[in-house]
């Protein structure tokens, strides 16, 4: 080959390599540049004394202020419920509390209740963990209803922070004081609760900053996490395995069916950390002799694919440890699947239909609050 050919070639691949490294020591001092990386302890000291005052029912998150605006009554969202007339009590984060709905008449606690021919009384709030529910329901209990916990993967996220905002993959790159709350650690094989206190957050904020793509060598992480979280999707029929299907569905699922699941994707201590609060929750039913259950709540995606549940670490353990008292969601899912009509033809795949929160699709989310409630009546009716 001509010299001149190849010194060009290594000339031009110098300059991407350069290129690369200066846009990832651009992208480095953007990401330096937001409140999670310029939060002090002196700033999360300040910020615990203004805000602890101004909590819900000690459970830290929500503050009042939010619940008044949001939530349509401070103890449970009511759909014409009547405490006398109970009969099932559920507690968990958003997808309980039906943050989709309009009002409460709407969610499908309310349609549950029709089924069941007795007021649902919802203490779902959005936001929540399974620690915060466990608390809700030490308060609210009552041997008169059935109680079900309910709470989706994000939950084992949520239980392990003394804030809600260092939760989520997408937001939780953030501060917020007002999602300071208490939560549960392990010590010694017990749970503790322990108050939000400048020490746990700071660490937690550093442990979070750890996991951020700093450095010249930082698109190449961010690089990593994609290939990785591709990988995740294609096995569990995620949106890069429905954009994929759309191309080719052969290839899709044969895909699948050859990309190895790495089943210790769930943090052990956090599955731990799990089991432990809803052993918890069960001690506090047996306490009063109140019939519980618990229920992993299925997102779209999952009722699309209910077979991508199965390979779950999250369903797995659930059904190990507390069989005679878990609703299957796999269950649920597949129930959902049938009434709803869905069917794994590549026209009836696309995420922005299958995402229980999308907005676009108001008259589908109606159907599948409907269907959920019918299909936790027939999953409650085999206990």
């Amino acid at each position: 080959m001509n010299p001149k050919i190849i010194h060009s070639i290594l000339k031009n691949f110098l300059f991407l390599i350069i290129g690369f490294f200066l846009l990832g020591i651009i992208y480095s001092y953007y990401r330096k540049s937001t409140p999670l990386f310029r939060v002090d302890i002196k700033k999360i000291e300040k910020d615990i004394k203004l805000s602890s005052k101004n909590t819900l029912e000690n459970t830290g998150w929500p503050t009042k202020d939010f619940a008044l605006k949001n939530l349509e009554d401070n103890r449970y969202r009511k759909s014409q419920n009547d405490m006398k007339n109970s009969c099932l009590e559920v507690y968990g984060g958003s997808y309980t509390y039906s943050f989709n709905s309009k009002n409460g008449n709407d969610s499908w606690s309310s349609k549950l209740s029709e089924d069941l021919y007795c007021s649902v009384l919802n203490y779902g709030i959005p936001g929540f963990g399974t620690d915060q529910s466990v608390i809700r329901h030490e308060k609210y209990k009552s041997k008169n209803n059935i109680s079900i916990l309910m709470f989706v993967d994000d939950s084992l996220k949520r239980n392990m922070f003394p804030m809600l905002g260092l939760s989520y993959d997408g937001l939780a790159k953030s501060y917020d004081k007002k999602t300071f709350k208490p939560y549960y650690k392990i010590i010694n094989d017990d749970l503790v609760l322990v108050n939000p206190n400048p020490n746990d957050i700071a660490r937690a904020i550093d442990k979070e900053k750890n996991k951020i793509c700093l450095g010249p060598t930082s698109l190449i992480c961010i690089f990593k996490e994609i290939y990785n979280n591709f990988k995740l999707s294609i096995k569990t029929k995620g949106k890069y395995y429905q954009h994929l299907a759309k191309i080719s569905k052969p290839l899709s699922e044969y895909m699948a069916n050859n990309i190895e699941y790495e089943k210790n994707n769930q943090n052990k201590y956090s599955l731990n950390l799990q089991i432990k609060l809803i052993k918890k929750y069960l001690s506090n039913c047996n306490s009063i002799d109140q019939i519980c259950f618990i229920t992993r709540f299925p997102y779209m995606r999952d009722v699309a694919f209910p077979g991508r549940i199965l390979i779950n670490p999250v369903e797995q353990t659930m059904e190990k440890f507390f069989k005679d008292k878990y609703i299957s969601s796999y269950s649920i899912a597949r129930c959902m699947k049938t009434k709803l009509g869905i069917s794994n033809d590549i026209n009836s795949i696309d995420l922005s239909v299958m995402k229980y929160e999308h907005p676009k699709n108001k008259h589908y989310l109606e159907e599948a609050n409907n269907y959920f409630a019918k299909c936790l009546f027939f999953e409650l009716n085999k206990f």
